[in-house]
């Protein structure tokens, strides 16, 4: 799987994501960035797709917001522990991968398409 870190943010499909955080080498982390009553209508079952608001995270920092949800801080800032962001469409989470990179991340991409684009192509989703 190639990913290209070098464009800022990355972008990737759902089945990159899915190969990132589930596949052989399993060091990646999905933050899903929606608010509590979204995760209502669609969730991923895993325990490598966390849910951090986007509300949270500006609050604080992203260092902060995944150390309170009791993550290492340092997803993100390597290729060993790479992030990608989530949101229902993905626009929110591109604004989250741009304050990461603003925060000193270098391996952060977007789930291009969000949740709506992951539910088409994938099957470990639930959805009430």
């Amino acid at each position: 799987m190639s990913i290209n870190w070098s464009a800022k943010p990355a972008e990737i499909s759902p089945q990159q994501a899915a190969e990132l955080v589930e596949g052989p080498s399993g060091k990646g982390l999905v933050l899903d960035v929606r608010e509590p009553d979204e995760l209502k209508a669609t969730a991923v079952k895993s325990d490598k797709w966390v849910n951090v608001p986007m509300s949270r995270i500006q609050a604080t920092s992203l260092a902060k917001a995944l150390e309170e949800a009791g993550l290492s801080a340092d997803y993100g800032k390597s290729e060993d522990k790479p992030l990608v962001m989530m949101c229902r469409a993905g626009h929110r989470s591109m604004t989250m991968c741009k304050l990461a990179l603003d925060q000193g991340c270098t391996h952060v991409a977007n789930l291009n398409g969000g949740i709506i684009n992951y539910t088409t192509c994938m099957k470990n989703v639930t959805s009430s």
